[in-house]
């Protein structure tokens, strides 16, 4: 799983799959000031996207190629979000100094005791939150199956698109709401995922 919280020095469409429609979003300009470049959706029919969740994979691949081709976006790199019922989402502490090894044995063991067979068919990542304690580090463990995970990938690519980043849609939402507090801008709520989605664009790693 790529990790939701690192952040991507390039500009990235934020592509939002919803039960009614795709919504894909540009943003242009700078970190301290940028605007909405573009924002296009197509509507989707009933049952192919439930909850979030693709069920029609061949169905919104086409809607998808179709907007990609419309709107000449092929190629470009995009962030997705996963929604919030098909993530585990996990805060734990672990020992300062450890290995790679040893750190993702730790994660593998945090995630054995909270989700079935997660030893198998997992993907997973994680991000120091907070480091203030001079023995430990909190961290934040996120994780998912890959069936969750590699059928918005598939649909994306087939496409023609480049999945650079994959989210969580709550997180997503909350760093639109956070960039819209600070900022004072107005945006429409359905496109708020979305918006938040693309200010990945707007960092370093």
């Amino acid at each position: 799983m790529l990790n939701p919280m690192r952040l991507w020095p390039q500009p990235l469409l934020g592509l939002d799959i919803q039960a009614e429609e795709i919504r894909l979003l540009q943003l242009q300009g700078t970190l301290k000031k940028k605007r909405i470049k573009e924002a296009i959706t197509l509507d989707l029919p009933p049952g192919a996207v439930i909850d979030g969740k693709i069920q029609e994979a061949e169905v919104v691949g086409d809607c998808l190629q179709e907007l990609v081709q419309q709107h000449k976006l092929q190629a470009f790199k995009v962030a997705i979000a996963l929604p919030e019922p098909c993530v585990v989402s996990l805060r734990i502490s672990v020992a300062k100094g450890l290995s790679e090894s040893e750190l993702e044995a730790e994660m593998v063991s945090h995630l054995s005791q909270s989700i079935q067979g997660a030893a198998e068919g997992l993907c997973y990542d994680y991000v120091v939150v907070n480091s203030s304690d001079a023995m430990q580090d909190e961290m934040l463990l996120v994780a998912t199956s890959y069936a969750n995970l590699n059928i918005p990938l598939s649909v994306v690519q087939q496409a023609g698109l480049k999945v650079q980043v994959v989210d969580v849609d709550h997180y997503a939402l909350d760093r639109a709401n956070q960039f819209i507090k600070e900022d004072g801008v107005e945006i429409k709520e359905k496109w708020l995922v979305s918006f938040g989605l693309a200010l990945w664009g707007y960092y370093k790693w």
